[in-house]
C-alpha cells in the first residue's frame, strides 16, 4: 500500500470539500506519493468542535516491543496492555 495516495490538489480544495473552517497545516505542498509513517493532511474534529485541517502521521502500528498471546490480542511489556 505504499505510495498508494497522493495530494494533487491544493489545501484550498480539500477545505471546500470536508468543510473544514480551519487550518493549521501553513503552507501545504503537493504530495506525489504519501508513505507511511510520515506526515499527510487530514481534517478532523478538534477538541473544540471545529473541523480543521491538519497534519498527521499514519499508518500500521508498530508492533516492536510488544507481544502476541492470541489472535487479535495484543499486549505490552511483562504483559501489560500496551501505552497509548
Amino acid at each position: 500500500m505504499c505510495n498508494l495516495y497522493s495530494l494533487t490538489r491544493g489545501q484550498q480544495a480539500i477545505r471546500d470539500l470536508a468543510g473544514a473552517t480551519r487550518d493549521t497545516t501553513g503552507n501545504l505542498r503537493l504530495f506525489p506519493g504519501i508513505f507511511p509513517a510520515y506526515a499527510a493532511p487530514i481534517v478532523r474534529n478538534a477538541p473544540d468542535g471545529v473541523r480543521e485541517l491538519s497534519t498527521a502521521r499514519w499508518g500500521t502500528p508498530s508492533l516492536v516491543g510488544s507481544r502476541l498471546t492470541r489472535a487479535g490480542s495484543v499486549t505490552g511489556e511483562w504483559g501489560a496492555p500496551p501505552r497509548g
